[in-house]
Parts: C-alpha cells; sequence; structure tokens
C-alpha cells in the first residue's frame, strides 16, 4: 500500500490503470472522496490539476472506494481489488501526460 505524500495520487493512478488492463479503455470518470480531491489539488499545481480533469471526471462520493468508471458500464474499484495483476497496454502517464506537482517540504530538507 502507497505511504508517500503522493499516496492517494498512485491510488488513483491504480485505479485508472486497472480500468485500462480490464477494459482496454481509459475510464471518464473517478468517484472517490472528497478528501482525495483536496489532496489532489493540494500535491498538484493548478496546471497540474486542471491537466488531470481536462481527461477525467472527479465525482465526490463519499460512499466511493475510488471506482473508475466509464458510460459503457465499465467499471475498477482500487478499493475493493488493489492494484490489477494484469499490466495495461499503457501506463496512466502516458494519457495524461507528467503531472506537474508543488514542491514537497522533503525535497529542502
Amino acid at each position: 500500500m502507497p505511504n508517500g505524500y503522493d499516496r492517494n495520487l498512485v491510488r488513483l493512478f491504480g485505479a485508472i490503470e486497472g480500468f485500462r488492463a480490464r477494459h482496454g479503455r481509459w475510464p471518464q470518470r473517478v468517484l472517490l472522496g472528497q478528501g482525495y480531491i483536496d489532496d489532489f489539488r493540494s500535491i498538484l499545481t493548478e496546471s497540474g490539476f486542471q491537466q488531470l480533469i481536462s481527461k477525467l471526471e472527479l465525482v465526490a462520493d463519499a460512499d466511493a472506494n475510488i471506482d473508475a468508471e466509464d458510460d459503457a458500464c465499465g467499471r475498477y474499484s482500487y478499493g475493493k481489488e488493489g492494484f490489477s495483476s494484469v499490466d495495461p497496454d499503457l501506463k496512466v502517464s502516458d494519457w495524461l501526460g507528467d503531472l506537474e506537482h508543488k514542491p514537497h517540504e522533503s525535497e529542502f530538507s
């Protein structure tokens, strides 16, 4: 389980790649708690966050488990399934690009 300052981004990417591995396409949205969305805003620059939401709708849902889905009923739940044991044909970075992060405290220590 990821534990770094960007652990929630790692989990988000796990849901996206799990969806891609299962369905062969990218999800349209991810359902997750509002705290995750707030965390992404604190980790990513405004440009990085806008880049993320330009490709993927983030839907605040207190009952969700970081669930990636689309309108064709495709679904992958990181919270229930963890990281996929099958590698996707493309990595999330191939789709989203390099999301710019804000400087992190440990970078200055």
